[in-house]
């Protein structure tokens, strides 16, 4: 058995239409709201992928930077032992223009210790001849 709807219960056509109608509307603004969401969502990804990129060209530069670093540390470090070497062959240096003046000075002194007993060789040759001239007039005249 079916029931009569009393006026309360019945929705005039109108009313239906106008519920319809909103019911469409809030479809609408629903689908426009998502739409929407889905852009500032895209729009957020690609800040994300924009900000990933960039993270990651930071990290490369750090990367690249640490390598320069560590390779002027290195040469640092050859240039470093390349100066002590370089100090140590000017202290053997030093060692030896010191030898060699001290030899020098040796070889100095000797030069004029034999230029010493050169003269005075000299000065006994002298002397003998004086003697050897004195004896040889002393034996002419004994002759005589």
């Amino acid at each position: 058995m079916s029931r009569r709807r009393t006026s309360r219960e019945t929705m005039s056509l109108d009313e239906i239409k106008a519920q319809k109608e909103q019911a469409e509307l809030a479809r609408k603004k629903a689908e426009e709201d998502l739409n929407n969401v889905k852009k500032e969502r895209a729009t957020a990804e690609e800040a994300v992928n924009k900000a990933a990129e960039q993270r990651s060209n930071a990290e490369k530069q750090l990367n690249e930077a640490r390598e320069k670093r560590q390779k002027a540390e290195e040469e640092l470090k050859q240039a470093e032992e390349k100066r002590k070497k370089a100090e140590q062959e000017v202290q053997v240096a030093e060692e030896n223009r010191k030898k060699a003046e001290q030899e020098l000075s040796k070889a100095e002194e000797e030069r004029k210790a034999a230029e010493a007993a050169f003269k005075k060789a000299e000065e006994e040759r002298k002397a003998a001849e004086a003697a050897f001239k004195k004896a040889e007039e002393e034996r002419k005249a004994a002759e005589a």
